[in-house]
């Protein structure tokens, strides 16, 4: 179906598509005469279900957990373990 593509991929930072059916979805607005338009991942703005989106907070839960595991002895603050530096 009709698509538009990522203005970053003629830069070969991007090989998003964004899809008529996305901008339906979303009330966006056609680009109009050929005009180029960021992906919403480019532009820093997807949507909460996008797989990226979810990556970084998966990712952030799991650093999190791996930063308690690394805590070791250390001393409890606001009844948070804080970090024990390495000397």
């Amino acid at each position: 179906g009709p698509h538009v593509v990522c203005a970053n991929a003629r830069f070969g930072v991007c090989k998003k598509i964004v899809c008529a059916k996305c901008f339906v979805k979303h009330g966006w607005a056609w680009p109009e005469d050929g005009r180029e338009i960021k992906c919403t991942h480019c532009a820093g703005a997807c949507p909460s279900k996008a797989r990226c989106f979810v990556y970084s907070r998966h990712n952030a839960k799991r650093k999190g957990k791996e930063g308690e595991a690394a805590v070791g002895e250390g001393e409890k603050e606001n009844g948070r373990a804080s970090k024990v530096s390495k000397k």
